[in-house]
């Protein structure tokens, strides 16, 4: 792999560790040459290796940015490697809400995956889910809350009412949340992080673009909703869902998100931040009951 990227980038200068998502179990450094830099990806699961051998291509000729692939393989030890292009450009922390190129591009790939790929055979990938061992994880930052039954009781609904969004109606992205794109020198949007990919409702993938918990009076959620319906009815001739019920579904989704999130977090606290957990624990009890 180093002799392949010496060849395109020339002599070997450094090698950088980049920052992790909380829980990954893989390992991400940038390495320097003389002539440029790539990201080198390893990882002891084969999903995202696999993303780029079978899929990302065609994504790409069908207007899903994503990083090249310059090199991929599995070692001795069976640890799974990937090698692509790096992309300086930080996705600006303004431009995180409701954004119509992120919106389209995420639309472009469930209006692909909808037809040409299915994962719903094949164990190597993600499965969304929302089970009674999440709720009992989840629950557990809330004990001795002295409105702890109220909460279970109230997790347990919204485990219900989520049902429906693992559903595999397209392929997702399952994590396009705004520290995974990435942005050319010529503009363009790039996607990066594929440890995820999965099927499910579209709403998963709208969900995780909203930073925080989104909006108490649903404002963000219905932006979302109404700009997605837009791209969509311009590929379909007709929209996705009714505004009102699509924006329910991203909330629901958004619910589902960061009740994973604090499940994990209870299996293994030394790796997600602290910041982040007392927000969702303190936050979430509210958004809960606005599932209808």
């Amino acid at each position: 792999m180093i002799d392949l990227l010496q060849s395109k980038f020339g002599d070997f200068i450094s090698v950088e560790s980049l920052r992790g998502v909380a829980g990954s179990k893989s390992s991400t450094s940038r390495l320097q040459f003389a002539g440029g830099c790539a990201v080198v990806k390893s990882s002891s699961h084969n999903r995202e290796r696999l993303f780029y051998e079978r899929y990302a291509n065609a994504l790409r000729e069908h207007g899903v940015h994503v990083p090249q692939l310059y090199w991929a393989g599995i070692d001795s030890d069976h640890t799974n490697w990937i090698a692509m292009e790096y992309i300086p450009g930080v996705f600006p922390q303004e431009q995180w809400r409701n954004n119509p190129a992120q919106i389209r591009m995420l639309c472009n790939l469930h209006a692909y995956c909808s037809g040409p790929i299915s994962l719903r055979d094949d164990a190597t990938w993600y499965r969304p889910k929302w089970d009674d061992e999440m709720t009992e994880l989840a629950f557990t930052w809330f004990e001795g809350s002295s409105e702890g039954e109220l909460i279970k009781q109230r997790l347990r609904d919204a485990q219900q009412k989520s049902q429906t969004l693992f559903v595999p109606h397209c392929c997702l992205s399952g994590d396009p949340n705004p520290t995974n794109w990435r942005v050319r020198s010529n503009g363009e949007l790039v996607m990066v992080d594929w440890e995820r990919f999965c099927e499910g409702n579209p709403a998963i993938d709208l969900a995780i673009t909203m930073p925080n918990l989104g909006t108490e009076d649903l404002s963000l959620e219905t932006q979302l909703a109404r700009t997605y319906n837009r791209l969509y009815r311009e590929m379909n001739n007709a929209a996705f869902q009714s505004d009102l019920d699509f924006a329910l579904q991203i909330r629901a989704a958004k619910i589902w998100t960061v009740v994973e999130f604090i499940a994990n977090a209870a299996r293994d606290m030394d790796n997600y931040p602290k910041a982040t957990i007392d927000y969702i624990v303190a936050h979430l009890p509210a958004f809960i009951p606005k599932l209808s």
